[in-house]
């Protein structure tokens, strides 16, 4: 069951073009894995990164869970698409904005459309309640633009045109 999740999760980045070996073997060589019924280490869940003297980022690291159901597969698809936008940005300065949750939500948010399934969808509606509850106004942002940004990637297709656009649009939010 295991590899066929595992299997599906690649699909899923195959099928947005979004999968690079180079990119994938980047990040699983820098992955923290661990069991997610080990409650006490979801704390570790986050995509973290390293910057140098001159602010140029050296490292990409992500903690996500084992995949072994379909909640486990989201929490990676999440934690992938953060590691993904900044592989590129290896080895330069750049910024991470107030912009940064918006893809990881925006591709939860399709992975749900294309896998419908109520138990997951309790799952990310628990999460987007907490979401509306909390200060961390990152996470709003990307709540409030995910349909827009859902409308605009079905015509587009493009991971770098949508990352551009989901920067332009939280401007507007914050």
């Amino acid at each position: 069951m295991a590899d066929q999740l595992y299997l599906k999760f690649i699909n899923f980045f195959k099928n947005h073009n979004l999968y690079d070996e180079q990119t994938f073997k980047y990040i699983r060589e820098n992955a923290i894995l661990f069991d997610y019924l080990e409650e006490e280490k979801r704390s570790f869940i986050g995509c973290y990164y390293n910057f140098d003297k001159q602010g140029r980022l050296i490292k990409i690291v992500i903690g996500v869970p084992i995949i072994k159901d379909e909640q486990t597969l989201l929490i990676n698809i999440h934690e992938y698409i953060h590691a993904i936008s900044l592989y590129s940005k290896l080895g330069t300065k750049c910024k991470i904005g107030i912009e940064r949750e918006i893809l990881p939500l925006l591709y939860e948010k399709i992975y749900l459309n294309e896998n419908p399934n109520e138990e997951l969808e309790r799952y990310v509606n628990m999460l987007n309640q907490k979401i509306i509850e909390s200060n961390q106004i990152e996470y709003k942002i990307a709540l409030n633009l995910q349909n827009e940004l859902l409308e605009y990637y079905y015509k587009i297709r493009n991971f770098n045109k949508l990352e551009s656009k989901a920067k332009k649009l939280s401007k507007k939010y914050n």
